[in-house]
């Protein structure tokens, strides 16, 4: 997965210290920054327990305002079918 970040927010929090050196050697190993994957981490567990959604806001993610058909806003932010999608087997 891929995030890009509006806004960020500084937090503070500790860890084990084998926790952070398992992050730090993903984080060689894949090319990132270990907060990126932290960072990641935390989008992902929020996604899938808090079930965040995405506004047509956050998707636009700071680029010019967009015109959008009448409609289109309905359903880029009604996301019933995704379950329904993401649990679907591919075939």
């Amino acid at each position: 997965m891929s995030y890009t970040y509006n806004k960020k927010k500084p937090v503070t929090f500790y860890v084990s210290e084998a926790t952070y050196d398992a992050y730090q050697a993903q984080a060689v190993k894949v090319g990132k920054k270990t907060a990126e994957l932290i960072r990641e981490a935390m989008e992902d567990y929020a996604y899938s327990h808090f079930k965040k959604t995405l506004t047509v806001e956050d998707l636009l993610m700071g680029k010019p305002k967009l015109k959008l058909k009448a409609g289109a806003k309905d359903f880029l932010e009604d996301d019933s079918w995704k379950d329904e999608m993401l649990d679907r087997e591919v075939k």
